[in-house]
């Protein structure tokens, strides 16, 4: 029995540290999956903030646009009578 524990000692030890390297392996993915995160969750807020200023600049063009269409609407309108 002697001869058997020793040669099943080393597979132990790797056994062991293969356990070990899965924990901190999955320490270290979760870390990076948090920061992934926290980059993806600016990365959407900068986008939002451009598409609301852009989306912004976008409506007061069309209004301008508006305002020009119904100011020569009015005046022709008022010319014909």
């Amino acid at each position: 029995m002697g001869p058997a524990q020793d040669e099943d000692s080393p597979r132990r030890d790797e056994r062991g540290l293969f356990a070990v390297a899965c924990i901190v392996g999955h320490w270290i993915v979760g870390a990076l999956s948090a920061v992934v995160s926290i980059v993806e969750h600016w990365i959407v807020r900068a986008l939002f903030a451009v598409a609301r200023i852009v989306g912004h600049w976008i409506v007061g063009a069309l209004s301008a646009v508006a305002r020009n269409v119904e100011h020569w609407i009015v005046r022709a309108l008022f010319a014909r009578s």
